[in-house]
């Protein structure tokens, strides 16, 4: 999704963009040729990869994440890029490193990572890490001399809309109680977080009038459920499915329940304070950096869900908690990475 944000930033530049992705199950193709751009699917024959453990040496950590070796995803990669001259190519993703890049390096002009582990070495002109709490020293021996780092919330790459909306999205956040709750627990959400908050939540006498927006992602694996029971639940609840306006839904809403992703980050832009749970490994570093900052709640992973009616009952009765959490969320980003990372790689 960054990519695809990325994409149609420099589409206003007049930059032709392709994709190159794998077809696992739940891929975004068809989102990606909804929004018009080329989109080159290798083929992905089985789900083994996934389960396999690491080789053991100095590889990536999440290299099984690939679905094929990483010399034959170079390979099919090249083939692709030897029919397309590419001034950059955006990696974006955990199992490559250092080693596929400089393979592919003969087949393009310059390259640009997105990264937010920091654990493992790259080959780059250009590297991305807009993970809150990071700092350049995490990737100085990581890449090579001349790279350029760019890193820390200010670089996000929000939508345009999360820079349009936030003056008003902070001024409505001095005045307003908390009576709408956003949950959004990423686009897949397959151990239904969602439905475990839901029926946390279900029954509290501090939530009887409170309105609940649910987003779920169109391949999330429990929509049909989580829909059946929103129906029954003792606060009125609506259910949404792939939307394409996370903006507007954040500046309507008082408090947010969500995962410890990407979205943490346009949250911040808009000032809205937000209970975080953490459902990966890698969100670790950011989770922990928001509550470092007052930016956030974090009420830890999955197994720690109990203590969100606890929480959730003190922030809906303490506003000026919730606004302190606001302003110092609102602090970490203000939506304008896009357009410096765009500028960045105009100039290069």
């Amino acid at each position: 999704m960054r990519c695809l944000t990325l994409a149609d930033a420099l589409r206003g530049k007049g930059v032709e963009s392709h994709f190159i992705c794998r077809a696992f199950s739940g891929h975004l193709g068809d989102k990606i040729l909804k929004a018009g751009y080329k989109l080159h699917l290798l083929p992905y024959l089985s789900e083994e990869h996934l389960c396999s453990k690491p080789q053991t040496g100095n590889v990536p950590e999440h290299e099984e994440w690939l679905g094929v070796g990483w010399q034959t995803d170079l390979a099919e990669t090249r083939d692709i890029l030897a029919e397309h001259q590419c001034d950059w190519l955006i990696v974006d993703h955990y199992a490559l490193d250092h080693r596929w890049e400089r393979g592919i390096r003969s087949c393009v002009k310059k390259i640009m990572v997105i990264d937010d582990l920091a654990d493992r070495e790259h080959d780059c002109d250009l590297l991305l890490d807009q993970t809150p709490g990071r700092d350049k020293k995490d990737y100085v021996e990581k890449v090579p001399f001349h790279s350029k780092l760019l890193i820390g919330p200010k670089y996000a790459l929000l939508k345009p809309e999360f820079a349009r909306l936030r003056t008003a999205s902070l001024e409505r956040r001095f005045c307003s109680d908390v009576q709408r709750i956003l949950i959004s627990m990423g686009g897949i959400d397959q151990d239904n977080v969602t439905g475990k908050i839901l029926a946390e939540m279900d029954g509290k006498s501090f939530c009887e009038n409170i309105q609940v927006t649910v987003i779920l992602g169109p391949t999330a694996s429990n929509i049909e459920v989580v829909k059946k029971q929103a129906e029954t639940l003792s606060f009125k609840t609506k259910v949404l499915v792939g939307v394409s306006n996370m903006a507007d839904l954040m500046f309507a809403n008082d408090l947010a329940i969500g995962a410890a992703g990407g979205t943490s980050l346009e949250r911040c832009c808009l000032g809205l304070p937000c209970l975080i749970m953490i459902l990966a490994d890698n969100q670790k570093q950011g989770a922990q950096a928001l509550a470092k900052e007052g930016a956030a709640v974090v009420l830890g992973e999955v197994d720690s869900i109990n203590n969100l009616s606890l929480v959730l009952e003190s922030l809906i009765k303490k506003p000026k908690w919730v606004n302190n959490i606001s302003n110092k969320a609102s602090l970490l980003t203000e939506g304008k990475g896009l357009t410096a990372v765009i500028k960045w790689l105009a100039l290069n």
